[in-house]
């Protein structure tokens, strides 16, 4: 009996170490979207949906038309280029979920010319793209 508890623990202790692999998760899409444990909860479509970004809050919205779907990130400061991090504060409603986190502390990962910025929050295994527009 205590040998099935041993498998049972470690099998258990493994599925909790599942870890993502960045470039399937986040690196490979480019639209501004939100993925929580390697799975889409929040994608923007710029055909039926609206970005607002504020610099001087550092604010980012991205909603749909009908408001049935939308994503805010909240910085403490403006994101910067890849390697530097940034506390933000994460809210979403969408088909697949909704959340609000507070303090979330993201690596930027990569950036590109467009305002893409792509960020992951590794403790809840959150990626995040967003763009920054003018």
């Amino acid at each position: 009996m205590k040998r099935y508890m041993f498998f049972i623990i470690a099998a258990l202790s493994l599925s909790a170490c599942v870890q993502y692999n960045l470039d399937e998760v986040l690196l490979e899409q480019s639209e501004v979207s939100l993925s929580i444990k390697g799975k889409n909860q929040y994608v923007f479509h710029s055909a039926s949906g609206q970005m607002a970004f504020n610099s001087e809050n550092t604010l980012y919205r991205y909603m749909d038309d009908n408001m049935s779907s939308w994503l805010e990130l909240k910085c403490q400061s403006k994101p910067g280029g890849a390697g530097d991090k940034v506390v933000a504060d994460l809210k979403w409603k969408s088909k697949e979920s909704s959340g609000d986190e507070k303090d979330l502390e993201f690596d930027i990962k990569q950036t590109d010319d467009k305002g893409t910025i792509w960020m992951w929050n590794d403790t809840n295994n959150i990626g995040l793209i967003i763009r920054e527009f003018d």
